[in-house]
């Protein structure tokens, strides 16, 4: 008798393990794919009510089976109480508000942002910017597959600067399926922009100039800031030497007009189809891509790829593993600033003025 009762005690040990077991793999699986229900039930009133029915309705079966649950959804009760409290101060994890002027339904920014909080918890995602770069459909469609859809263009630009960026080893198969989970097209494509000429161009800026008496490091530029208005435009910086009261390098600003840019920057000139332009209309929010330019940096007037591509510009077929065809444009003729002065060019600055270094920061 003793042995049977011994045999007994083991099995429903077993037992209990297994459904343990079983218990906490449903659980995971919630607050995997389903963490709105992880959610309600841990975080409302009606939620805990039916876990307590739940523990109650297996103490008819197992008093001490129902006790361990119940051990294990109060573990869990105080998690995520402790949780909420440590991240309510985080946008993505809790409920976004109506404020008026959202562009997507609000049932699918709360679904995006439920989503992302259970996936990229470490990630903050402003729904203001999102909601101008993706579309709702967009976004139902991330929902749905668990990635931003991307055309095969950009998909094949994306996987181009992945292989040929030497500061990232990753394969670049795998780097795309992440960066799909993160980022909607008009994001990468935004991000792409930045590892081009035309990127570095708005974004660093250029040399003009090296100012008299002043050190080796020290040069005027010429870059896009934010202007008073909100809008970024071309500013000047131009070093004038030492303040005599404390000796700080002292430098005027000023807003570059757009007209006057081809004459100030080398190798830039904008599309003579297009005509004169904000070029760093790009680094607004949202973002403007309505002003064609060419920046010659030593390599030709070739336009980058994705910058044809915002700009709606027919260039030539690229393909993987083929040589490109290179195609060029018609620009505004200012090679003089590059030292290269025309003979019957009588309008130009003084030589002074257009001895420019047209290195990149």
């Amino acid at each position: 008798m003793k042995s049977k009762s011994v045999t007994g005690i083991s099995e429903n040990w077993k037992t209990t393990y297994i459904i343990f077991i079983l218990v906490f793999i449903i659980i995971g699986l919630v607050v995997y794919f389903e963490p709105k229900l992880f959610l309600f039930l841990f975080t409302t009133i009606l939620g805990n009510v039916l876990l307590v029915a739940s523990v109650i309705g297996l103490g008819f079966f197992s008093i001490y089976f129902a006790i361990g649950i119940g051990i294990v959804f109060l573990i869990l009760f105080m998690v995520s109480k402790i949780k909420e409290s440590m991240l309510s101060g985080i946008p993505q994890y809790m409920q976004y508000k109506d404020t008026g002027d959202n562009i997507w339904p609000l049932e699918v920014i709360n679904d995006f942002q439920s989503f992302q909080a259970a996936h990229n918890p470490n990630i903050f995602f402003d729904m203001k910017i999102i909601q101008k770069q993706a579309t709702a459909d967009e976004a139902r469609s991330f929902l749905k597959n668990g990635k931003w859809p991307w055309s095969k263009n950009v998909q094949r630009m994306y996987k181009d600067a992945v292989a040929q960026n030497s500061y990232i080893s990753s394969n670049p198969g795998t780097s795309l399926n992440d960066a799909q989970i993160v980022y909607n097209e008009n994001a990468i494509k935004q991000l792409l922009t930045w590892n081009t000429k035309e990127g570095d161009f708005l974004i660093g800026g250029v040399t003009i100039g090296h100012p008299k008496n002043m050190p080796k490091n020290i040069n005027n530029t010429v870059k896009c800031a934010a202007s008073l208005e909100g809008d970024t435009v071309m500013h000047k910086t131009v070093y004038t030497g030492y303040s005599g009261i404390n000796g700080v390098m002292t430098y005027d600003t000023s807003v570059v007009p757009s007209a006057e840019i081809p004459r100030i920057v080398p190798g830039f000139s904008f599309l003579a189809e297009k005509g004169v332009c904000n070029p760093c209309a790009p680094l607004n929010s949202p973002p403007d891509y309505s002003c064609p330019f060419i920046i010659d940096t030593g390599n030709g007037t070739e336009i980058s790829e994705i910058w044809e591509n915002l700009w709606g510009i027919a260039g030539p077929t690229k393909e993987m593993g083929k040589e490109k065809a290179v195609k060029t444009y018609n620009t505004t003729d200012n090679s003089y600033l590059l030292g290269v002065s025309r003979k019957n060019d009588t309008n130009r600055d003084e030589p002074s003025e257009w001895n420019v270094n047209t290195n990149f920061f």
